[in-house]
């Protein structure tokens, strides 16, 4: 275990450090205004939504369960439950205790409502989303702007679709605590399923990771905070997750039906 943590400890913290360099550079709305920017930036932070995140689950419980060319499903059952009661659990607790609890207004939001006169206080009294994407709806539409214009800006349709799913709270940015969740935890039990997964696939695993973080904000739905403090805590609960042993138990106890599957 110390040695797979200790391959990855590293370079997770060069990370968050990168993460955390947010803040020295202006990147909010970057993507928002540029068509091709848009369609980049929006694929990439689909990857940490819950269809892009649901897909890379169970690709890789799939990938780490062919085991010398046989395909073991029972240890494919076990991985993608434990898989999907992780993130599905994080998921709940961050969207329904930590963001209710602080209540922070999404960058965006925040802006339409400064151009278009709008309260934010009565948007976020609306309790469901499609309550709020209805408001932001009529909102527009009683301004009378198409295209969406803001300051010297025009908003994408695209990016525009993309802020109307987004009427939750902002902190911490979901899509960030799954990335630095994910890469975590599929970066050690690559390491720990396969002798020629190294330093290198963990530096790529990361790498989409800090590109997933970067695009909340580059879409304008996050702040510099929301993805910093949100890639923490998806490491802290993947560093977490792996002391307590659960995946080298997995994976002790596959190799040990198999080895009595053979005798």
């Amino acid at each position: 275990m110390k040695s797979r943590i200790s391959i990855i400890l590293p370079i997770a913290i060069v990370s968050l450090i990168i993460v955390f360099a947010s803040f020295g550079v202006s990147l909010e709305y970057f993507s928002v205004s540029n068509k091709l920017m848009a369609q980049l930036w929006l694929g990439i932070t689909n990857i940490g939504g819950v269809a892009g995140s649901g897909i890379i689950l169970l690709l890789t419980a799939l990938f780490i369960s062919i085991i010398r060319g046989k395909f073991k499903w029972k240890y494919f059952l076990m991985i993608f439950v434990v898989f999907s009661g992780v993130f599905i659990g994080v998921a709940q607790i961050n969207e329904h205790f930590i963001k209710e609890k602080i209540k922070a207004p999404r960058p965006n939001i925040e802006w339409l409502s400064e151009f278009n006169k709008f309260s934010l206080e009565e948007m976020y009294s609306l309790h469901s989303k499609k309550e709020r994407t209805e408001y932001l709806k009529n909102v527009i539409a009683e301004t009378n702007q198409s295209p969406i214009v803001l300051g010297d800006m025009e908003v994408q349709p695209i990016i525009w679709k993309h802020w109307l799913k987004e009427t939750g709270y902002s902190f911490p940015s979901g899509h960030s605590v799954n990335a630095f969740l994910m890469a975590f935890l599929i970066s050690y039990i690559f390491l720990l399923r396969f002798s020629w997964f190294n330093k290198y696939g963990v530096v790529t695993i990361y790498l989409i990771a800090l590109l997933i973080a970067y695009s909340r904000v580059l879409l304008g739905v996050h702040t510099n905070l929301d993805i910093s403090l949100g890639a923490l805590w998806g490491t802290i609960i993947g560093i977490g997750i792996v002391y307590t042993g659960l995946f080298d138990y997995l994976d002790s106890k596959n190799q040990a039906n198999d080895k009595k599957y053979k005798s």
